[in-house]
Parts: C-alpha cells; structure tokens; sequence
C-alpha cells in the first residue's frame, strides 16, 4: 500500500505544549499554556501565509500549515518550531481522508513575532 510521501517525509520536530486552567489573583480562572507538559513530534510544515515588515516597527506576519501522522488530540496552548516560540491559530484536527495511507493530524501556527535584543 502506498502512502503520502508529504505526510510520511516530514523531516521536521515541532514542541506542542499543553494548556492548563488556573486562578489569577482575582479568583478568575485563566487557560495558560504548561511548560511542564508537552509532546514532540515529527511533522511537515507549508506556508500558509507570509508577510514581512515593510517599515520599521511593522511585525511580520509568519504562519503555517503543519501536518503530521502522530496523534495529537487534545488542547494546545503553544509550539516551539524552528527555534522559535509559535501560538496555535486553531486545535489539531484528524482527517480521515479518502483511505489509510491520506489520514492525518492538520493544524495551524502564527508566529509570536517576539523581538530580539540588538
């Protein structure tokens, strides 16, 4: 049986850290990503859409399709990908696809665009 070459090549490890409910000060109950909790995967990563900062004191705009064959159901809150920190655009979602060898984990990442010290 043939496989998705895309889906069974991905050459790349993404962190996904899960979330976590706590209490502010104010008894509020906040979600938060938990840097304690977390899985790695191997996945493949498409852009999705990309824009770079024009003029000073813009933000570039960095997101990406990623797709893996692992399971990963559950709530994510963060991704560490390509040695930078990611906030999730939606929740992994599986799709069954037409047969076994197209079935996969598809989600989406935004870059947090954190500004580096000169």
């Amino acid at each position: 049986m043939r496989s998705s070459r895309l889906l069974d090549r991905g050459n790349e490890e993404i962190t996904l850290y899960a979330e976590k409910k706590v209490v502010n000060s104010r008894r509020e109950p906040l979600i938060v990503w938990d840097p304690d909790t977390y899985v790695t995967v191997m996945v493949t990563a498409v852009t999705d859409r990309q824009a770079d900062a024009e003029v000073v004191g813009q933000l570039s705009v960095k997101a990406l399709r990623i797709m893996t064959r692992t399971p990963i159901p559950g709530s994510w809150g963060r991704a560490k990908f390509r040695g930078e920190w990611w906030d999730l655009k939606e929740p992994p979602t599986q799709s069954m696809g037409i047969s076994k060898a197209t079935r996969h984990w598809e989600f989406a990442i935004r870059s947090r665009n954190e500004l580096v010290d000169g």
